[in-house]
């Protein structure tokens, strides 16, 4: 009889639980970002972001090399920098990026018009990516973003095949990566919001 009495109190705290849970999400309070995933999906996307921000967070491109797209010529990542520009705003993928996960990175960029407050954008892209005809390309002369590709730059968002972006600043040291993610479109239309301002004020 114990049993049973503890097993019922048991069941009834989850049909509790689970009730309050299912009101909690309804609830016209709580940001349509958050309630656009379950509680596991969501805390599963914000531990990859957090993973993405630690391992590349802080990483130097000093002395690393790109390829100017205009000119057909390598340059050095500190070149980026020899006019007025302290930040850009960096869009990088390569060849074994998803397509459709490249594309909606872009299009987030050219629809918020980040060409403002002091922050330039920069599209970077692996410069094998121009031999592998089903790798994902983006049209050029589209938008006023600067473009090049990178040549021997590896990161270690590189292991996960998917396009990033980041600030890069003067001191040519990245900060804030983060990873677009085309299946909750808020979270990265936040993300835009937040790196905005809190660089444009610096």
């Amino acid at each position: 009889m114990k049993k049973l009495l503890i097993v019922a109190s048991i069941s009834l705290l989850v049909i509790s639980n689970l009730y309050l849970l299912g009101q909690l999400r309804a609830d016209q309070d709580v940001p349509d970002f958050i309630q656009a995933k379950s509680s596991d999906e969501s805390l599963l996307s914000y531990q990859s972001g957090f993973e993405v921000m630690l391992q590349n967070d802080g990483i130097s491109l000093a002395g690393k090399t790109l390829y100017n797209v205009y000119v057909g010529t390598e340059v050095a990542v500190s070149d980026l920098f020899k006019d007025s520009t302290d930040l850009y705003l960096v869009m990088r993928y390569n060849q074994l990026d998803c397509e459709a996960c490249v594309e909606f990175a872009y299009s987030k960029l050219v629809e918020h018009g980040l060409e403002v407050n002091g922050i330039e954008v920069l599209v970077m892209k692996d410069k094998s990516t121009i031999l592998n005809q089903h790798a994902p390309v983006i049209p050029a002369g589209e938008d006023n973003f600067k473009r090049m590709d990178y040549i021997n730059m590896t990161l270690p968002i590189d292991a996960a095949c998917v396009p990033h972006y980041f600030i890069l600043d003067r001191n040519m040291v990245v900060h804030d990566m983060f990873v677009p993610d085309r299946m909750n479109q808020e979270i990265t239309d936040k993300y835009l919001e937040m790196v905005v301002d809190k660089w444009s004020s610096r």
